[in-house]
């Protein structure tokens, strides 16, 4: 590294990205003389899944990183419509199977300036890591839980009653006080109060005596209530194929269901692949089943797919 790259980096910090506007601000105000540009203090942290040559660059401008995502929102989004742009963002950067990052890895905006290519950091939340300085510690996402507080009870004092002395003086002792106060062997009734007494508990009515004869009553039935099935149906548009995911079922309910689809030597499969000229195929897994409709048209594979949805709902309900 040059006296004069350390010197930008230390003007703007480091970005990875090759056409960094800062980069060139700043190497044209040092060419002419000029002060140094006014840099936003945030950067988001990166990772490289190529590095080409020594590089050292672990971050990126935030206004940089804005204008990358636009323009790969813009490549997904023509490839993906059955996802928001929220949903896009947090599953840009996800290298997981369920991520896009497939989409995108090999896109020149990410592309670093050693060569190599890169990923943005995300967190809990599937949102990229952003920081205030110059430097950027190892990714690693925050996994650790939260420790909750343990609320401990306040211990209550015990609340201290005052007895009463039974050598006291009677004169020491309150008028109002006395009539609550308990003596051995004295009933206190108030005049005001009056005794109640108890209704009585003789009933004057009378059964009559049920024969012997009578037929026994009906053992109760049992009633089983099957919950209905309802399976999860997910349709993914590709750009050269559509993929149907099945879920929510057993193993021996997926693998009747998958001959159902097919039919006795592929008949039912025919009847959607020759009018729309596509060609499907079905994979059985433990946990769901997946299909693949390929075609050059696309309206043609979505169809197909709705046909799919349509009648695996229609034979679903058949296992009730």
């Amino acid at each position: 590294m040059n006296m004069n790259t350390s010197l930008i980096q230390m003007a703007i910090g480091d970005c990875c990205r090759p056409s960094c506007k800062y980069r060139d601000q700043a190497m044209h105000a040092q060419t002419n003389g000029k002060p140094m540009p006014t840099v936003p203090n945030a950067f988001v942290k990166i990772q490289h899944v190529k590095q080409g040559g020594l590089c050292t660059s672990s971050q990126m401008h935030l206004a940089c990183y804005e204008k990358i995502e636009k323009a790969l929102l813009r490549d997904i989004s023509r490839k993906v419509s059955t996802m928001s742009e929220s949903e896009l963002i947090k599953a840009m950067w996800d290298r997981t199977r369920s991520g896009k990052f497939d989409m995108i890895r090999r896109s020149t905006f990410c592309e670093c300036k050693c060569g190599g290519s890169f990923y943005v950091c995300t967190g809990d939340n599937r949102q990229p890591l952003t920081h205030g300085t110059d430097t950027c510690s190892p990714c690693t996402p925050y996994t650790e839980k939260k420790k909750k507080t343990k609320v401990h009870p306040t211990p209550v004092k015990a609340v201290s009653y005052q007895i009463y002395d039974e050598g006291a003086d009677e004169e020491e002792i309150d008028d109002d006080l006395r009539q609550y106060i308990w003596t051995p062997g004295v009933e206190c009734v108030h005049d005001s109060e009056e005794v109640q007494t108890l209704p009585p508990t003789e009933c004057p009515l009378s059964f009559p005596t049920l024969p012997n004869n009578l037929p026994l009553l009906p053992s109760p039935s049992r009633i089983n209530r099957k919950s209905e099935l309802k399976p999860v149906v997910d349709i993914k548009s590709q750009a050269e194929f559509v993929m149907v995911t099945i879920n929510g079922l057993s193993y021996e309910q997926l693998k009747r269901l998958r001959g159902m689809l097919i039919g006795r030597a592929g008949k039912n499969v025919k009847t959607i692949e020759d009018p729309h000229e596509t060609k499907i195929s079905l994979d059985l897994f433990p946990k769901y089943l997946r299909i693949w409709i390929r075609c050059s048209t696309r309206d043609n594979r979505e169809i197909c797919a709705i046909i799919i949805e349509h009648r695996s709902l229609e034979h679903v309900k058949t296992f009730n």
